[in-house]
C-alpha cells in the first residue's frame, strides 16, 4: 500500500513539473503585437521577401484592431505583394477584398484594374471582359433617363 502511495506522489510531482515547465516556456516566448507585425512586414517587403511580408500582413489583419479603411489599404498592399510574388490568384482575392472591406476605398479603381490585368495573365479572358463591362457600364441610377421602352426593355439616353 505504501508503494502505491509513493508511486502516486511521484506521478503527481512529474505532472506538476511538466505543467510548470510548459508554463514557463510559454511565458518566455516572444509574442509580436500588431504594430510590430506591420513594421516587420514593411521591412520584409523592402528587401523583396514577399512571401514573408504577406504572412506578417495577414497576421496583422487578423490581430490588429483595424478600421475598414485600414483593412482596405492592407488588402491593396497584399494584392500587390501577392502579385509580385507570382501568386496571381491570391492577388485577385486581395484586390477584391479592397472593395469588400471599404466600398469607398481610394484604391478601389486601381484594385479593379489590377484584377482585370491579373485575370488576363491567368488567361481568364471572359471573366476579365465581364468585370470590365460591369465596372465601365453606365448605370441608370447615375443620371441616365429612360427615353423609350422596347419589348419590355428600357432604353436610356446614354445607349
Amino acid at each position: 500500500m505504501k508503494d502505491i502511495r509513493l508511486i502516486i506522489i511521484i506521478a503527481v510531482q512529474i505532472i506538476l513539473s511538466i505543467v510548470v515547465i510548459t508554463t514557463l516556456k510559454a511565458s518566455h516566448s516572444v509574442v509580436l503585437d500588431s504594430s510590430a507585425l506591420r513594421d516587420t512586414a514593411v521591412k520584409l517587403e523592402s528587401v523583396g521577401l514577399f512571401d514573408e511580408a504577406i504572412e506578417n500582413y495577414e497576421q496583422y489583419l487578423e490581430r490588429g484592431n483595424l478600421s475598414a479603411k485600414e483593412k482596405s489599404v492592407i488588402a491593396f498592399s497584399l494584392g500587390g505583394l501577392s502579385e509580385n510574388a507570382g501568386h496571381f490568384e491570391k492577388a485577385v482575392r486581395w484586390y477584391y477584398n479592397v472593395e469588400t472591406f471599404d466600398p469607398n476605398s481610394v484604391h478601389k479603381a486601381d484594385a479593379n484594374k489590377a484584377v482585370v490585368a491579373l485575370l488576363e495573365k491567368l488567361q481568364k479572358y471572359s471573366a476579365a471582359n465581364m468585370i470590365l463591362a460591369e465596372k465601365t457600364a453606365l448605370n441608370a441610377k447615375q443620371g441616365g433617363k429612360v427615353v423609350a421602352k422596347v419589348g419590355g426593355k428600357e432604353l436610356y439616353d446614354f445607349e
